[in-house]
């Protein structure tokens, strides 16, 4: 044992009386080592010790925890590592002792992934942190404790980025910033190696910008990140911090949406997606997110190459527009110039774009007043038809998918849509839905002697009763669809050639779509070959073979139903005689090479009956192709469902009960025979509650087409340019698409509004005679006003080829015109006729809420509480008596002022015979605009009429923009010459979301001015009136060219309505 010199003697055992409960650590250090250190050394580590136990007066903690680990680094590292270490901690202990002993105490665990070298920078990052606070302390022994976890998946330098994002969050939750500190490594497990550092930066600009969404970044964001490559992450990251910049907190959350879209991506086009981010982020980041969440729902319809061209115009598009004046509505499809580039330079063909020439050309084909309705509105139903992009009818409307895309032209694609719109059109004109059960001469050949008795309660439709024949029910319907279909398909060939070149590329494209039949059972392979038949596939025949007879009979048959005077009857016919040949097939067995064959089994002796088959490719190899037994264009038939429904459409119209009721036997009965309902399996119960839920469907389903066919008789004639979808059910009431002018990007948002058009409310007819009442000599006045209006004094009518007079200037012009060797017109004659008025016009009514306010003057501002003069007790009694007995309606409201200026305006105008509307709108939110219908334009006034002008009240908002769109539509169906559109508000448009934020105020104003200048342009005359005093305020940005008037007096507004509609109508 080394014996020490007195000098160290002496540190030692001062050292040890200055901190006597450190002393038998330290003397064991000492001994263990004594022999390997130098006297210097010895000095050097006593006096650090020492200095490290005065620094403050819980400084002994921070050096025993140094004593404890002393051994094991100095035995793992050296003494200048144990120096080195000492020397951080008491740096560290003029903070906090604590702080201090936390890091001697992990020390070890950080020296793992950090080098000596290193300490003095990682104690300047723990500096950053460490304070004298407990908050501070607590955060920074956490940052300590964590840093061996970090420093597993960070660099040293990174750590900074953490102490920053540690310090925000602590600014504003020390337990949020502490959480997040802990469960950051966890997050950090997810991130792949080259991408964390970015991370990182993402997380600290998070915290910046929006602290509370670092938790979900840490538990959400992660774990979406995990399986991508690095350099797709960095770009992701980058753009969302530069969007996080720019526009704050809000960005998070489209962040995520982006990032959840983006998964979702094949991962051969996620790097395309990402790099193209990136381009857009150059010139707008916000726009690049915008991409990144629309682009998954683009990739499953349109190829790159279409979505490359799409992209360079907008970013071409973001490039070139000011900062000041950026919007994000191209890449987000909010703009109908970004819907028509990537419209136009894709394949693709959408139904909301060739719907009206669609219905067009159906009504011409069938001479029936059809129209074509997107399958998901029948699919959402629930009353039978269930499979995706369905192609059927209903018997009343055609149902088409919302896209086709399956061949890589436009045109074919168009011309696909025009053969599932004709092949479900021809059902209708050709009698697929108008069979009538009887026994033929062929169903009689098997059934002479087992007639059965079929009766209408047994089996409510003709399909049913015709079906009941059959054993497997399921094979019959198929085979009568396939029969059916071949007839319609022959007879529209015949009599429209025109679609024959259309008809074969469906055909054709079909045939390449089906399963090869290698496997299929005996049946099915039969089957397959009767459909590819029909689709103009012809094989050649083994005559030899023992099934070559029953499939020559197979085609004779489907021949037959080739000639134009075939019915749905012979359809039935040739499905009958096909069940009994594929019937007679299914029982077969014959011999081959002395051996019995059981065909129902052995299907290489089947395949011999086509030689051709051998090197025939048109099939699909891929065995897990899962193809609609049925070629898709023809859709999906259900005759027995369209039938019932028929049926009960007709009860109901018979008893005038509209939806209101089914039969519940009859439904019962149907549901249990039909084989286009798949209910399977069902206890009573179940099928009873199957059977109500279905009546539910289907009764709503009829009352909405009653209604909806209501409402289109007001709008089958509406403009298609602002109209974009034909009208759609929703909730009982027709709903109308409109665009939406932003003036930000100078375009349309593309389908943004839906009004709601809705029968107004019904009040007291009373009403109605009381306003006639209280402004007789107002409304007397304005007929006699309106009397001049009427068209009393001749006009003369210049330029006829026959009259009463000549006109001399017209008659020179002609003479010169025939002398100069012209061939002019005889119209030189004259004629004096009573001019006609020819004007419509709307009025619109704001139903705001904010009509309901009572108007200034109205209100009894007199007080007579002195009057009383009884027993106090009995005081409120009297008050409440008083105040029943006052008229309620002294108290009037704007709403009442705009309902009696209604009232006085129909009045006059139904003396002069100008055709006129009366609407009202309100709503709340772009997909609510709420259009109520007091009397349309023409429609005669009745007392229905007056009892909803005095139920007119008080609702939500005012969009005006979408009300205004729709009631030019409404006056553009009319072949008036003189076309007028009157507006009365009482205040400015506002609504939920009608701008960018929630108090701007330009956006709403902008877009209604650009729907009165759409007005403009069909030739209608839009005039506002506003009961606002402060209307000046915007009605001159609003209206600038278009004639508007702001009525102070609102009690006046009856007389100033009548009067300006005079003014407005004869110029």
């Amino acid at each position: 044992m080394q014996v020490l010199p007195k000098r160290i003697i002496d540190l030692q055992i001062n050292f040890i009386a200055s901190a006597p409960s450190i002393g038998e650590e330290f003397n064991i250090f000492i001994t263990n080592h004594e022999q390997f250190l130098t006297d210097q050394e010895i000095i050097d580590f006593v006096n650090l010790c020492n200095h490290i136990s005065e620094s403050s007066l819980r400084a002994w903690e921070a050096t025993s925890a140094y004593l404890k680990i002393a051994s094991t680094l100095f035995t793992k590292y050296d003494f200048q590592t144990l120096m080195n270490v000492g020397k951080i901690a008491d740096k560290l202990c003029q903070d906090s002792p604590i702080i201090a002993a936390c890091f001697l105490l992990e020390s070890l665990r950080i020296l793992h992934f950090i080098s000596i070298k290193e300490l003095e920078k990682f104690y300047s990052i723990i500096k950053e942190l460490s304070h004298s606070g407990w908050k501070e302390i607590a955060l920074t022994n956490t940052l300590i404790i964590k840093s061996s976890n970090l420093l597993q998946y960070i660099k040293l330098e990174d750590l900074k980025t953490v102490v920053v994002f540690s310090k925000l969050l602590s600014e504003k939750s020390h337990e949020f910033a502490m959480n997040n500190l802990e469960n950051l490594s966890d997050a950090l497990v997810d991130i792949p190696e080259y991408s964390r550092k970015k991370y990182l930066d993402f997380i600290n600009t998070l915290a910046l910008v929006s602290w509370p969404d670092v938790g979900n970044a840490l538990g959400e964001v992660a774990p979406i990140l995990k399986n991508q490559k690095s350099k797709t992450i960095n770009i992701l990251l980058n753009i969302v911090i530069e969007v996080l910049h720019l526009e704050g907190r809000k960005s998070y959350e489209i962040f995520v949406a982006s990032l959840n879209n983006f998964l979702n991506i094949n991962d051969k086009f996620q790097y395309w997606v990402a790099s193209s981010a990136k381009k857009i982020s150059k010139h707008n980041p916000a726009s690049a997110l915008d991409f990144i969440e629309t682009i998954p729902n683009l990739i499953n319809n349109f190829s790159r190459d279409d979505l490359s061209l799409w992209l360079n115009e907008g970013i071409n598009i973001t490039a070139n527009r000011l900062k000041d004046n950026e919007d994000n509505a191209y890449f987000k499809l909010e703009s109908a110039f970004s819907l028509n580039i990537l419209y136009n330079s894709s394949s693709i063909e959408l139904l909301e774009r060739k719907k009206s020439i669609l219905q067009k050309y159906c009504r011409g084909l069938s001479g029936v007043d059809i129209s074509i309705i997107d399958s998901e509105d029948l699919i959402y139903k629930k009353i039978g038809w269930d499979s995706d992009d369905l192609i059927s009818t209903d018997g009343y409307r055609i149902y088409l998918p919302k896209i086709v895309n399956i061949f890589n032209f436009k045109k074919d694609n168009f011309n696909a849509y025009k053969v599932y719109a004709t092949h479900q059109s021809a059902r209708i004109e050709f009698g697929s839905f108008t069979y009538k059960f009887k026994f033929t001469k062929v169903i009689k050949k098997s059934y002479t002697s087992n007639k059965k008795l079929i009766t209408d309660s047994e089996f409510p439709t003709e399909i049913q009763k015709f079906f009941s024949l059959f054993e497997n029910k399921a094979l019959i319907s198929l085979l009568f669809s396939i029969t059916e279909d071949y007839r319609i398909d022959c007879i529209t060939m015949k009599k429209y050639p025109g679609l024959n070149h259309s008809y074969k590329m469906m055909k054709d494209y079909e045939l390449s779509q089906r399963l090869n039949v290698d496997r299929m059972p005996l049946i099915e392979m039969i089957i397959e070959y009767v459909i590819r038949f029909t689709l103009g596939k012809k094989y050649n025949l083994n005559r030899q073979h023992p099934l070559s007879v029953y499939y020559l009979k197979i085609i004779l048959l489907l021949e037959s139903l080739s000639s134009n005077k075939s019915s749905i009857s012979d359809s039935a016919d040739v499905a009958f005689q096909l069940y009994t040949i594929i019937d007679n097939i299914s029982t077969l067995s014959f011999k081959k090479s002395n051996n019995k064959l059981d065909i129902n089994k052995d299907l290489s002796d089947t395949a011999q009956l086509f030689p051709s088959l051998n090197s025939d490719n048109d099939g699909n190899n891929d065995k897990n192709a899962l193809p609609s037994v049925l070629p898709k264009f023809r859709g999906d038939f259900k005759p027995d469902l369209v039938e019932f429904i028929v049926k009960i459409k007709k009860n109901q119209d018979i008893k005038n009960e509209g939806g209101s009721s089914i039969d519940p036997e009859l439904l019962a009965q149907f549901l249990k025979n039909t084989n286009e309902i798949n209910i399977g399996e069902l206890t009573d119960g179940e099928f009873e509650d199957f059977s109500n839920l279905f009546a539910n469907n289907l009764s709503e389903y009829l009352e909405e087409n009653n209604q909806k066919s209501n409402a289109i008789k007001r709008v089958k004639n509406l403009s298609k340019d602002t109209l974009i979808n034909s009208p759609v059910a929703n909730h009982n009431n027709m709903s109308f698409l409109y665009h939406e002018w932003n003036f930000r990007s100078k375009d349309y948002k593309p389908d943004w509004c839906r009004v709601i058009e809705k029968d107004a409310d019904i009040g007291d007819f009373d009403y109605y005679e009381k306003v006639l009442s209280d402004h007789a000599s107002l409304i007397k006045e304005t007929k006699k006003k309106f009397e001049f209006l009427k068209p009393e004094a001749l006009k003369k009518e210049r330029r006829l080829e026959d009259g009463d007079d000549i006109d001399l200037d017209r008659l020179v012009d002609f003479f010169a015109d025939k002398l100069a060797g012209y061939t002019p017109e005889v119209d030189f004659y004259s004629k004096r006729n009573k001019s006609k008025r020819d004007v419509s016009v709307a009025l619109l009514l704001d139903m705001s809420a904010s009509t309901d306010e009572i108007i200034e003057g109205n209100i009894n501002t007199v007080t007579d509480y002195n009057q009383y003069s009884g027993d106090p007790s009995t005081y409120f009694r009297w008050l409440a008596s008083r105040d029943s007995s006052k008229n309620v309606n002294s108290f009037k409201r704007i709403i009442d002022i705009e309902k009696e200026s209604t009232i006085v305006l129909s009045e006059a105008l139904e003396s002069i015979g100008d055709s006129y509307g009366l609407f009202g709108f309100s709503g709340y939110g772009k997909d609510n605009v709420e259009f109520f219908i007091i009397k349309d334009i023409d429609e005669p006034i009745n007392d229905e009429v007056k009892k909803k002008i005095a139920g007119i009240q008080p609702v939500r908002s005012t969009r005006m923009g979408p009300a205004i769109r729709h009631t030019i539509n409404k006056l553009d169906s009319m072949n008036s010459k003189v076309k007028i559109m009157i507006l009365i508000s009482d205040g400015r448009p506002q609504d939920h979301e009608y701008g960018k934020e929630r108090t701007e105020k330009e956006y709403a104003i902008r877009d209604t001015r650009q729907a009165l200048l759409e007005a403009k342009h069909k030739g209608i005359v839009p005039f506002l009136i506003t009961v606002d005093k402060d209307g000046n305020d915007y009605l001159k940005d609003m209206c600038s060219d278009i004639g508007y008037e702001i009525v102070s007096d609102i009690d006046s507004l009856p007389e100033r309505l009548a009067n300006l509609y005079r003014n407005i109508s004869v110029k």
